[in-house]
């Protein structure tokens, strides 16, 4: 029995938070979409005629400007999209356009309803990684620990000790870092 759950407290705590995660999302669709019809019912009309108010920026001209901003924002280099992709870029822009103002509309909307939701966020729990023989960098005293398990070939891992490195530069000694060597296998 305590054996079992002492193994599986990680997992079961992650599944906490996913149920959490769940059950708050679910309830946020819920309400946005009660405020959605109650605005609509009190406009007198559908849910699909009070959104039908953004079609027409589907309309509105996409410009080489509104493309450039679009492909920036997403980190997308224009000159790496095939042809058939840059021909769609402002069928997408066209989309996006109507899809934002329909969101900034329906998170209006939710701001003047002025809705709370109550349900409690699982208690997060401190884990305690015993780092052994890891080589400390930072304050000995830090608040903050970090505890890196990374192998010196992969590639995934050199990004995350990158970002390490911009910790510890903006941290200093604000910050304990530990590095432990996860060799593949």
């Amino acid at each position: 029995g305590k054996d079992v759950l002492e193994k599986i407290k990680g997992d079961l705590a992650e599944l906490e938070r996913q149920t959490y995660d769940l059950k708050r999302r679910a309830t946020e669709q819920v309400i946005q979409d009660m405020i959605v019809e109650e605005e609509a019912k009190k406009q007198g009309v559908t849910v699909d005629k009070l959104f039908a108010q953004f079609d027409a920026l589907r309309d509105r001209e996409v410009t080489k400007e509104d493309i450039t901003a679009f492909l920036k924002s997403r980190n997308i280099p224009e000159k790496e999209l095939k042809k058939e992709e840059r021909a769609r870029v402002p069928d997408v822009v066209r989309l996006q356009r109507v899809y934002e103002a329909r969101s900034k509309y329906v998170t209006e909307l939710r701001q003047k309803a002025n809705v709370q939701i109550k349900i409690q966020r699982p208690a997060e729990k401190p884990v305690e990684v015993a780092v052994g023989s890891g080589t400390l960098r930072g304050g000995e005293k830090a608040k903050v620990t970090i505890v890196e398990f990374s192998d010196f070939q992969c590639p995934f891992c050199e990004k995350g000790m990158r970002r390490l490195e911009e910790i510890k530069a903006k941290y200093g000694d604000k910050v304990k870092i530990y590095f432990s060597s996860m060799p593949r296998w």
